[in-house]
């Protein structure tokens, strides 16, 4: 947190909080992944949250192919991706 010595306020604790529910959701994302491809859609219906976005993942998604632990592959059926 920004503030040394000093408590945080509202604003970095908001923060933290989303990078924390950030990293559990990437968590969700890799465990959901298979080595089969799957659509950004099939990946969502396996995940039992109503407040995570297809966004939310396709973004999740994204961090896990830079990290090189998926890779997507374009299809008829749209974006899809499978583990490394």
């Amino acid at each position: 947190l920004k503030n040394k010595g000093i408590a945080p306020d509202s604003t970095e604790l908001k923060a933290a909080e989303k990078r924390a529910e950030g990293d559990t959701l990437k968590e969700t994302v890799q465990a959901v992944l298979t080595g089969e491809f799957q659509t950004i859609n099939d990946i969502a219906a396996q995940i039992e949250d109503e407040e995570v976005t297809k966004a939310k993942i396709t973004a999740r998604l994204t961090k896990l192919v830079n990290e090189g632990v998926a890779v997507k592959e374009k299809s008829k059926e749209g974006m899809t991706y499978k583990l490394a």
